[in-house]
């Protein structure tokens, strides 16, 4: 049986858990599925480290320009991009090579749209799931639809745990907006600064993939996000700072969700996509509907086609954390394998 060679670019949290799976898995991948999936390099930023017969040798190096020699030596490789740098070159270049690529980085697919036809050229060998909704079976259900003739009428979707548990703790009535942040970002929930959350701009790349996905020509820069804060405010850098200033939103907050829950509705940060036009931002939704029964942190995404159209297909669970991402790359993996056999 012939090792499967792994470069993996990234080894923070998720890349990290998916070592840890792939490591766990691989005696019962060999006996079970006659797969041997072998780590020969693992790359981030600042180091390689390569692995040759379990024995890992660390050399560092100054940024990701120095790939290529590495990916020249491997050229039978499946590389594997968990990282969110701007790798959209690296990617083109592999497939160009006739490489092989699993990837959660949103970037390169929500790059332009000739970068976007050039990776999506071939998706057998480049796999992407898990760029939408981490682990849950996003982009693949719709690509079946599509192959087996479905038509695409609307995606919305609830994309972002953070923005989800901000808005149903804003729905509960309890605490005010100002604070819900912060204690957010002290749960961790957040990026560094929360205004990566609160603007949106995460949400409008997943949404620009899934919009791509059914056919429309549209650059990021097309998109109008409605985030959650005014220029005058996302504008400020230092956090401290950043966290008092959500205080002046705190009263504008709470009188739309009085609006909202007067007319039985709870408020949802939501993306919705059509052939004619995308738009992302706070809304109130039915109380009664899949996005008003929305929990916390979790991800939907509800498709309305021509045969599911009276009753959406509806797909909800975990759109964050490492064990959940590292799985779907996972499988992403095994998917690749198939093109080795």
């Amino acid at each position: 049986m012939r090792p499967i060679p792994l470069l993996q670019l990234g080894h923070g949290t998720i890349g990290k858990e998916l070592f840890h799976q792939i490591s766990l898995q691989r005696a019962t991948l060999r006996s079970t599925h006659g797969i041997d999936l072998a780590y020969c390099a693992v790359a981030t930023s600042k180091e390689i480290t390569r692995y040759d017969q379990g024995h890992a040798r660390h050399s560092p190096y100054t940024g990701w320009n120095q790939l290529r020699p590495l990916l020249k030596e491997l050229p039978h490789a499946i590389v594997i991009d968990v990282t969110a740098a701007p790798l959209t070159d690296i990617h083109q270049e592999i497939l160009t090579a006739g490489g092989k690529v699993v990837t959660s980085n949103k970037k390169p697919l929500a790059g332009t749209m000739n970068a976007y036809h050039a990776l999506h050229a071939d998706t057998r060998r480049y796999r992407y799931e898990t760029t939408v909704g981490a682990g849950l079976p996003v982009i693949s259900t719709l690509q079946d639809l599509i192959a087996t003739g479905d038509e695409i009428e609307e995606i919305q979707g609830a994309f972002s745990g953070t923005l989800g548990y901000v808005c149903a703790e804003l729905g509960k009535q309890k605490k005010p907006f100002s604070q819900i942040v912060a204690e957010a970002k002290e749960k961790g929930y957040t990026e560094p600064h929360p205004q990566d959350d609160l603007g949106g701009i995460d949400v409008a790349r997943k949404a620009l993939i899934l919009a791509r996905e059914i056919g429309v020509r549209l650059e990021l820069s097309d998109i109008c996000v409605q985030g959650l804060t005014p220029d005058e405010i996302a504008g400020v850098q230092d956090v401290p700072s950043y966290l008092i200033r959500l205080k002046n939103l705190d009263e504008e907050y709470a009188r739309r969700v009085r609006v909202w829950k007067q007319k039985k509705s709870e408020p949802r940060f939501v993306a919705r996509m059509t052939r004619e036009k995308v738009t992302i931002g706070l809304e109130g939704v039915p109380a009664d509907s899949p996005l008003g029964r929305l929990q916390g942190p979790d991800n939907l995404i509800l498709l309305r086609t021509q045969r599911y159209h009276d009753r959406p297909l509806v797909i909800q669970g975990p759109g964050a954390g490492a064990a959940v991402t590292a799985a779907g790359v996972f499988a992403d993996i095994l998917k690749v394998c198939t093109l080795f056999t």
